[in-house]
């Protein structure tokens, strides 16, 4: 089987075994759903603001040089851009006493 089919069934097998765990989700004792909704927000806005400053948008890193480079480059920055707000977001939620959980709640 060539290299790149055994990872592609690798993919769908560790896809398949996380889409049966509950999804995580943040906990703080003593917090109401009001709170939380307030403090999600709050998290959210502060870290989309601190990843905009790290990758503007409408810049170019060197990324890549040659045809398809603006495109490509583009490409990097947005997703550079995504891990450093869901960074900066964790960082935000925990710095105001949540922790992450996948305890189902039912």
């Amino acid at each position: 089987m060539p290299r790149v089919m055994v990872g592609l069934v690798a993919l769908v097998h560790v896809l398949a075994l996380t889409s049966c765990a509950a999804p995580p989700h943040w906990e703080k004792p003593g917090a109401d759903a009001s709170v939380m909704t307030n403090d999600t927000s709050a998290c959210r806005s502060a870290a989309r603001r601190e990843a905009e400053r790290s990758y503007p948008h409408g810049t170019m890193g060197p990324y890549y040089s040659g045809a398809g480079a603006i495109v490509l480059s583009q490409q990097r920055a947005d997703v550079d851009r995504a891990f450093a707000e869901e960074r900066h977001f964790n960082q935000c939620m925990q710095g105001k006493g949540y922790r992450r959980s996948t305890t189902r709640h039912e």
